[in-house]
């Protein structure tokens, strides 16, 4: 079997592990990955991926608010033509989903490195519809944890509407079924479990429940319980893994 076969082979299976939310497994997997492949591009973004989903397994290292940067650093420096391409950008991008996701427990300053990056993702996935729409779904978790839900909202809304616009087949699922589960913690803080907005989007999100890694009807359910359902699911999206 050649080394790119087994790259590939390899990647497919932390993938998986990662769309299954097998965090602790696929954290492991793609750290091995990047150190047995240190020139692949997809070998960097994925373990990075992993650290910015964990806050670098809880905590470990000081967290993704310090270990990220530096994992883009390696990247840039070590496989030929990262710098300024669409990887390096997915990279900020997971980096600044992470600082959003982690805001209260990484450093303070975290917010601030936050909101300097989407200028940065936007130049490096210029004529990329499915990122630049992803991006907005960032913009708009940014502005979510900022305390403006209202323009969170109509962040999501436009993200969605830039989804539906592309060509068939050239949205990512896994991306548009998480930007309306965000779209959805928003419209229950603005208006209520039971509001047609609200019903707006869960009818959204009934059509992309089969995507990779998307959440399944319980997950869904913890969002919309009753005064407890937005806490409950903050806490499930920041312990999703213990530390190896």
């Amino acid at each position: 079997m050649s080394d790119a076969q087994r790259f590939a082979d390899r990647l497919a299976e932390v993938d998986a592990l990662t769309r299954r939310w097998r965090l602790d497994r696929a954290y492991r997997a793609a750290l091995k990955l990047k150190q047995d492949f240190p020139l692949e591009p997809k070998a960097h973004t994925l373990f990075h991926l992993l650290v910015c989903l964990t806050d670098n397994q809880q905590g470990v290292g000081g967290g993704l608010f310090y270990v990220s940067p530096r994992l883009v650093r390696e990247a840039t420096m070590s496989v030929p033509g990262f710098e300024n391409s669409m990887a390096h950008g997915d990279m900020l991008r997971d980096q600044l989903l992470g600082l959003v996701r982690f805001r209260r427990s990484t450093r303070k300053d975290g917010m601030d490195l936050a909101r300097t990056l989407p200028a940065q993702i936007a130049k490096l996935h210029s004529g990329d519809g499915n990122r630049l729409a992803c991006l907005e779904d960032a913009r708009a978790r940014l502005l979510a944890a900022e305390g403006d839900p209202l323009a969170a909202c109509d962040g999501h809304k436009l993200a969605h509407q830039e989804w539906t616009d592309l060509p068939a087949g050239k949205a990512d699922p896994n991306w548009v079924h998480f930007n309306l589960v965000h779209w959805l913690r928003t419209s229950i803080e603005l208006w209520g479990r039971n509001a047609p907005q609200t019903q707006e989007v869960m009818t959204l999100l009934a059509k992309t429940g089969d995507a990779p890694g998307a959440h399944g009807s319980n997950q869904i359910r913890i969002i919309r319980l009753p005064v407890i359902g937005l806490r409950a699911y903050n806490w499930l999206e920041t312990h999703r893994s213990s530390r190896p």
